[in-house]
């Protein structure tokens, strides 16, 4: 399976994930909160955009993220996002890596993922927090 950027339509784009994805109309519809038929119409490029809510559940569900969606169907271009265009082939990449993993595997690298990100985030509020703190003690010092 190549992952290449996927441009057109609305309709293009979901019709081409959901295949992509082996997911049928009705499979695809009950993960996002719509009907049936409403994917059916935005495969048909009867639906302009969905809501914000709907996208983004359109977007998860298809693997995509809700930049690479808007992007993808033409309400951003990818100019416009700075520094996004660089990190997008390497994210497909490891995507694409992960879907060929058996499904006990890809699981246990998706939570060792979740578990660096919220690391991560922690070390970042520590980090604001300890600066925040200095600068307290930097502020009575002067004083």
């Amino acid at each position: 399976m190549s992952k290449r950027v996927i441009t057109g339509g609305l309709g293009d784009i979901v019709r081409s994930k959901r295949l992509e994805l082996g997911l049928s109309q009705v499979e695809l519809a009950s993960r996002i909160g719509v009907t049936q038929t409403y994917v059916s119409n935005m495969e048909l490029n009867r639906v302009q955009l969905p809501n914000a809510a709907v996208r983004r559940a359109l977007a998860d569900t298809l693997r995509m993220s809700h930049l690479d969606l808007m992007i993808a169907i033409g309400e951003l271009d990818v100019e416009e996002v700075p520094g996004s265009a660089a990190v997008r082939p390497m994210v497909y990449g490891v995507l694409e890596e992960l879907d060929r993993l058996p499904a006990k595997s890809r699981q246990a690298i998706e939570q060792i993922i979740r578990d660096v990100v919220a690391v991560y985030v922690a070390g970042l509020e520590i980090s604001h927090e300890g600066s925040a703190e200095s600068e307290r003690k930097n502020s009575a010092s002067e004083e």
